[in-house]
């Protein structure tokens, strides 16, 4: 397992993250971590600019479609997955016993309204571990973990059974909330002094960001498209399609259970919201790597020699259909003259 660390800005995150699906810069099936719902379509949003689509996998949806798009996932069906990591508020972090107790004191004498504003959490859900995930090449923590025993999860999803695998976590710089930034500083602090205990080192990332300053304006413009309420209105119609996806899953596909693989989980939330020319990438966008020839969506120019101004043989043809008058005739002459048969 190769680990890595980039430190970004929150743009640059979103930026980061489409310049290496779009261009395939990993190759195999891809976990992204976030630690929100909200972010997790924010994230999803985003891509579908860039036509890449990408699974949601979160607390919210349906067992059965959970159950089912993880399965597909496994078969190869979907590429990437979009994962929420809710471990913290499930209550798994990595606090020592004296802060626990403090906690649950705290909890204690909260009362009890701020207690059902929050949303029921499915105990059955655990993204970062309890699920079988197969041959995953990549894991990238888009939102780091609030704990250092939440990154061994995530980062144990690949490099399974003993093949190779690699990890990328962003560290955002600028954060709009100073405390969220604070606690990613502390959190690595604890994740490097945990790796090193195993042998494992973290190593910086080294991404010339001059390389990808051309694909800055694109990433830009489609974050402004992706607004609160068209995360809102994307949150629910997952939520609706993926019921009718679970109502279907017990009834339907019990009898035809070869109509499942034409179920699918990557459809595009906001369609109308995908501009055309940010599809492709042109060939003069495209950074001085090495093997992103290949990569889906790249309008590259092919190498087709020398090409003559006439085609070959075309001088030889003669022309059909009645000839035109030369420059100069008389017009009104050639009305009274008649076409000679031959």
């Amino acid at each position: 397992l190769v680990q890595y660390v980039v430190r970004c800005t929150e743009d640059e995150k979103f930026l980061l993250t489409f310049v290496i699906l779009k261009l395939r810069l990993i190759a195999g099936k891809c976990i992204l971590f976030v630690n929100d719902i909200d972010r997790c379509y924010r994230l999803k949003l985003f891509l579908e600019q860039f036509s890449i689509r990408a699974c949601v996998l979160n607390s919210e949806l349906p067992l059965n479609s959970r159950y089912h798009i993880v399965e597909e996932f496994n078969r190869g069906v979907y590429d990437y997955i979009i994962a929420t990591d809710e471990s913290d508020k499930m209550g798994e972090g990595d606090d020592s016993e004296d802060e626990a107790k403090e906690k649950e004191k705290e909890a204690a004498e909260k009362p009890d309204k701020r207690k059902k504003r929050k949303r029921a959490q499915d105990k059955e859900y655990g993204v970062s571990r309890g699920i079988d995930f197969k041959g995953v090449a990549a894991v990238v923590n888009f939102d780091f973990p609030q704990s250092a025993r939440a990154y061994t999860h995530r980062v144990g999803r690949t490099a399974r059974a003993g093949s190779r695998g690699m990890s990328l976590s962003f560290i955002s710089t600028e954060d709009a909330r100073p405390q969220h930034q604070q606690q990613d500083e502390q959190v690595f602090e604890r994740v490097v002094k945990q790796q090193q205990k195993r042998g494992s080192e973290i190593q910086p990332y080294k991404f010339d960001m001059k390389q990808v300053d051309g694909f800055r304006y694109r990433a830009t413009d489609a974050l402004r498209a992706v607004t609160r309420s068209a995360i809102r209105e994307a949150r629910v119609k997952e939520i609706k399609h993926e019921i009718l996806n679970s109502d279907k899953l017990k009834s339907h596909f019990e009898d035809k259970p070869k109509d499942l693989q034409f179920l699918r989980h990557d459809t595009e939330l906001r369609p109308s919201q995908v501009m055309q020319h940010m599809k492709r990438i042109p060939d003069y966008l495209l950074p001085k790597i090495a093997g992103i020839a290949q990569a889906d969506g790249i309008a590259t120019t092919p190498d087709v020699g020398f090409v003559p101004f006439n085609k070959p043989g075309k001088g030889d043809r003669r022309r059909k259909g009645p000839r035109r008058p030369r420059k100069g005739a008389d017009p009104l002459k050639s009305l009274g003259k008649k076409k000679r048969r031959t």
